[in-house]
């Protein structure tokens, strides 16, 4: 738990140091949210005029009902804009903040593992929510006003309604569940995502062209390709139809509570004990608690994604800090040093003459030299061959 806070406060600050007065634009979303919960008790109170035939209190209803509408689209508007610029701006910081560390890290031995470099893949795949982790925390703060404000409404209308409200929380309480699915899932599709990404690289590259031809890999290297990327998707295939299922049976579950409670309350309607502006007031927060409480398990599962996306960057950093501090400050000699070939000669094994004799070369420090030939002309020998002497 610790560390999924400590990773979510890396993207948030990194975000918040960026751009601070974009950051806070952003809430200006929030509370459009705040005003739009007044929709329902304007509903509420149109409703309650016209049954009583009160004039003047349905007008005044009616004037609440477009002052919220007017209020929270123009906040929400602020916010909206303020947030795809955040959105934009920290997609590219994030981009080059991994590419720096990954582009300076002292040996390339520190991606050789691979686990290392699976969990770089992983990574990369979750870049996006890096850049998305303001986002989702204003989702997850809206998704917050928006439940408790509807549940304050559904209690103020009448107290049967939070046993409707408990019946969305199942779908909140779940969300560990389905975030422990989605690691797994993330974990074995990881190493044939690597794979497939290091494949698709060699089918697409010019310079593996010619040999995929003349020896005859190129069918068999799709093959593989598409094997690797089934075995990549499975596991997420998989994820999808488990939440599906979930998500099923916690829909059938809320809205036989919901309609057993508003039947409930539809009869005391009836029989005189309970009004009729409550029982509209109960109708209309019936889908708004629906929708509040699938929000906030939304919310809450791309609030999981982000963090663990957030302790893996947490992890780079860590393991670049610790290249830089393994390398400390030995840097590779840049004194220049003559080469000197004296009498150089070498011989194919089996051939009856040699091909290179009486070799003698001497390069100064700052001297360029290329070596140009025909294949089998002996370019490699002359350079990997002999060496100083």
């Amino acid at each position: 738990m610790t560390r999924a806070v400590r990773g979510l406060w890396a993207l948030i600050a990194m975000s918040m140091r960026a751009h601070p007065w974009q950051s806070l634009l952003c809430l200006s979303e929030t509370l459009g949210v705040v005003v739009s919960l007044a929709q329902p008790v304007a509903l509420t109170l149109v409703v309650s005029a016209l049954t009583a035939g009160d004039a003047k209190a349905a007008w005044i209803g009616l004037g609440l009902l477009v002052a919220q509408a007017v209020i929270s689209r123009y906040l929400f508007m602020v916010g909206l804009t303020a947030r795809i610029n955040q959105l934009e701006r920290m997609g590219f910081e994030f981009t080059e903040h991994i590419g720096v560390m990954v582009a300076t890290l002292p040996t390339l031995s520190d991606l050789d593992d691979p686990a290392t470099r699976d969990e770089l893949r992983l990574l990369h795949d979750e870049q996006g929510s890096l850049g998305l982790a303001i986002n989702t925390l204003l989702n997850g703060l809206n998704s917050l006003v928006t439940g408790g404000g509807v549940v304050l409404l559904a209690a103020a209308a009448d107290p049967r309604m939070l046993i409707v409200a408990l019946g969305g929380l199942p779908a909140t309480m779940i969300v560990p569940l389905l975030s422990r699915w989605q690691v797994r899932a993330d974990r074995q599709g990881a190493p044939h995502s690597r794979l497939v990404e290091d494949l698709s690289r060699i089918a697409l590259s010019p310079r593996a062209a010619g040999e995929l031809r003349v020896f005859g890999l190129g069918p068999g290297l799709l093959d593989r390709i598409r094997d690797e990327t089934r075995l990549w998707q499975q596991p997420r295939q998989w994820l999808a139809v488990r939440e599906g299922i979930v998500t099923t049976v916690l829909q059938i579950v809320f809205f036989t509570v919901a309609g057993s409670i508003l039947v409930w309350i539809a009869h005391d309607t009836i029989a005189g004990t309970t009004s009729i502006a409550a029982f509209v007031l109960c109708v209309l927060i019936v889908t708004q608690l629906q929708a509040a409480t699938g929000e906030l398990a939304s919310s809450a599962q791309l609030l999981v994604r982000t963090a663990r996306a957030g302790q893996r960057l947490l992890w780079l950093r860590t393991l670049h800090a610790d290249a830089l501090a393994n390398t400390g400050d030995e840097q590779p000699s840049t004194d220049p040093a003559t080469l000197v070939l004296t009498n150089v000669g070498y011989q194919y094994p089996g051939a009856s003459t040699p091909a290179l004799a009486d070799i003698n070369v001497r390069l100064d420090p700052g001297t360029v030299v290329a070596i140009v030939g025909d294949n089998g002309a002996v370019k490699c020998p002359a350079v990997l061959g002999p060496g100083p002497r």
